[in-house]
């Protein structure tokens, strides 16, 4: 009997480890697509509302080819929308995936570099033809070992500029907001969730084993009695 508590007592220590271990990477999971499904939806419709606020300097600058006596001016509206939101960059394409202007063009050597050509990326082939993308790069504890990239946790939305929808394309606005806080947030909660279930299947397994140990002393008294009616029975028979 002494065998099989101990037995008990290592395989469901085990058992509790490992589920407590597959309920918090379900919730991992479970979090990462609801908070792709949110995010991608919110920034979705604030790339939309600042690109409509911008919308005139857009065109004018993409009407021009790029003329650089009308960048200021658009670097000034954009700069004032960027002051009242999250967002960390806005690229602009023309129609040929050359990037023509950059809210952090100064910064040579990065992808962003003006005079890059993106027009092979996913985001940009489907803002040309008419639609819309957005993506994130969820990168957390769990896969920050395979290393980093500058595109971590950045949501990207690409949606064309245009008048209006049967207007013809001018080129493609793209927004960029790091969402590195909400990742850090919903790691600091998937620890929560794992000390938490921790805790609860340990305080089950203590509660088991005391069931457990009980079920012990009650076969052990039981055998016990058992045993004294048996001897009492054998000095009876011998006694006849």
């Amino acid at each position: 009997m002494f065998k099989l508590l101990r037995f008990y007592s290592i395989a469901s220590s085990i058992i509790i480890f490992f589920a407590a271990a597959l309920i918090t990477l379900l919730y991992r999971q479970v979090n990462i697509q609801s908070v792709d499904d949110v995010v991608d939806k919110d920034h979705m419709v604030l790339a939309r509302t600042v690109l409509n606020s911008a919308k005139p300097e857009l065109m004018d600058y993409l009407d021009s080819k790029a003329n650089e006596t009308l960048r200021p001016k658009l670097a000034a509206v954009l700069s004032d929308l960027m002051q009242d939101n999250s967002m960390t960059k806005i690229n602009i394409y023309d129609r040929h995936g050359v990037l023509v202007f950059s809210t952090q063009s100064g910064q040579s050597g990065q992808i962003g570099q003006i005079g890059n050509n993106l027009g092979s990326t996913p985001g940009f082939m489907a803002a040309i033809n008419g639609g819309a993308f957005s993506h994130m790069e969820y990168r957390d504890m769990y896969n920050r070992l395979s290393g980093t990239t500058a595109d971590d946790n950045m949501m990207m939305t690409f949606v064309p500029i245009r008048g209006v929808s049967t207007d013809p394309i001018l080129g493609v606005f793209e927004m960029r907001t790091d969402m590195s806080p909400l990742v850090h947030e919903n790691e600091q909660m998937f620890f929560v969730i794992l000390f938490a279930s921790e805790f609860i299947f340990a305080l089950l397994h203590g509660v088991l084993l005391l069931v457990v140990q009980r079920a012990r002393n009650i076969i052990e008294a039981q055998q016990k009695d058992i045993l004294e009616r048996t001897s009492i029975l054998e000095m009876l028979s011998r006694q006849l």
